[in-house]
């Protein structure tokens, strides 16, 4: 099998591609938004670029707005706003 891989370019160079495939590891990191006033907007996980997992969104003066989760950059699962007040508005 070895000498087929040897003989073979085009199975060799598939052979390697699929090596570097399998050693590519998702980036997750921790993301804030702020305004330019220095408050927190947004913030929350990306992964590979997108939101995934919770993410907090606030009103302009700091309070929490929003809550929403996400999975791979769309909704998934609970959304939940609130007052100015901090009691639920709406749940979904």
């Amino acid at each position: 099998m070895i000498k087929y891989f040897l003989h073979n370019r085009n199975v060799l160079l598939l052979l390697v591609f699929s090596v570097f495939a399998i050693k590519v590891v998702a980036q997750k990191e921790y993301k804030i938004y702020r305004s330019k006033s220095g408050m927190i907007k947004a913030e929350g996980n990306l992964l590979n670029g997108v939101e995934d997992g919770l993410w907090k969104y606030y009103d302009e003066k700091g309070r929490l707005s929003q809550m929403i989760h996400y999975a791979n950059g769309e909704y998934h699962g609970e959304f939940i706003s609130f007052y100015p007040d901090s009691t639920v508005k709406e749940k979904g």
